[in-house]
This record gives structure tokens, C-alpha cells and sequence, in this order.
């Protein structure tokens, strides 16, 4: 895989530099972060070119670099749009689409009470952005929930509990 590529950041380093560095790693899969579907389509018509055996929807990175970004996990509190993208990315796409998500997103923790994420919400996050969509491969959860602002990367990789019983149940639904 490689690292998450911000779409706007893939779509100049496209125009600027030798994007095939490194594409001989095969299988390899392109990970996109955006919110914008026509970067997202044009992201797609570039890998298109290249050998890449996939494109990854990243919307589980809980680290956005700007504030205000609306892309990565934040994704997960906006279905429509994250079905928007996926949409595009599949229609543009030479390869398979996938979507990285986690367990939830929540906005911020509070110091008194750690957010209960719920089965229901990861499942409903499925079946409204991705479910259907031809083209899509395949859900990567990560089996933690998100932490949107406050946290450290780290911090969200370790702290938030690990729900393996959450990803077991939505892969022996779908």
C-alpha cells in the first residue's frame, strides 16, 4: 500500500515529478484521501496509467494534518458524500475500488467519558456509502473508532478499545 495520498497533493505530484517511482512494488495499492469528487476522478484517471492493483478510499485516517479537513475518517460522518466518491472512483477506475473506515468517528473525546461506538452505526456507515456500489471490492475496517480532534495519531492507534467482534459480525453479514 502506499502511504495515503491527498488527492490535491497526488494531482501536482502527478503534473511535477516521476509518479511511477516505485510502482514496480506490484501488487500496490493507491490510497486516496479527498472530499472532492472531481479530484477524485481525476486522481483515478492518473493511476489508471500506472500499474496500481487498486484504489483505497482512505476513510479511517483519524490525522488531518489542515483543520477543517473533511476528508479521511471524517468521511465516516458523511455517507453520502463518501458514496459520492466511491461512485466516481468506480466509474473512473481501470481496477477494483476498496474503502479503509474504522469502528466510528467521533468528533472529540470528552476528559469524563470515552464514546461508545455501536454495531449498528459501523453497519448503517456500510450499507449507506458502500453497499451496492459496483466496483467496490472490499471493506478494510480498522477495528478501533476515530478520534477527530484532540488525539495524536498514536493516541488513536493504541488508546480507543479494539472491537474484533464488530468485524467479525459485518464480515459474516456481508
Amino acid at each position: 500500500w502506499t502511504e495515503m495520498e491527498k488527492c490535491d497533493s497526488f494531482l501536482s505530484q502527478s503534473k511535477s515529478t516521476n509518479l511511477g517511482d516505485g510502482i514496480g512494488e506490484s501488487p500496490l495499492v493507491l490510497q486516496l484521501g479527498g472530499n472532492n469528487e472531481r479530484d477524485m476522478i481525476q486522481a483515478a484517471l492518473i493511476a489508471n496509467q500506472y500499474e496500481f492493483c487498486e484504489i483505497n478510499l482512505n476513510a479511517g485516517c483519524p490525522s488531518i494534518v489542515t483543520g477543517g479537513a473533511d476528508y479521511g475518517a471524517s468521511l465516516m460522518l458523511n455517507a453520502p458524500l463518501t458514496r459520492t466518491l466511491l461512485t466516481s472512483l468506480s466509474n473512473a477506475a481501470s481496477v477494483p475500488i476498496s474503502i479503509k473506515c474504522r469502528l466510528g468517528a467521533h468528533s472529540a473525546v470528552n476528559s469524563d467519558s470515552f464514546p461508545e461506538d455501536d454495531y449498528e452505526t459501523l453497519a448503517r456507515f456500510i450499507r449507506q456509502a458502500v453497499e451496492g456500489i459496483e466496483g467496490v471490492s472490499h471493506v478494510v475496517v480498522h477495528a478501533r473508532c476515530a478520534i477527530l480532534s484532540g488525539w495524536s495519531s498514536t493516541k488513536n492507534r493504541n488508546i480507543p478499545r479494539l472491537r474484533y467482534d464488530f468485524v467479525k459480525q459485518l464480515a459474516a453479514s456481508y
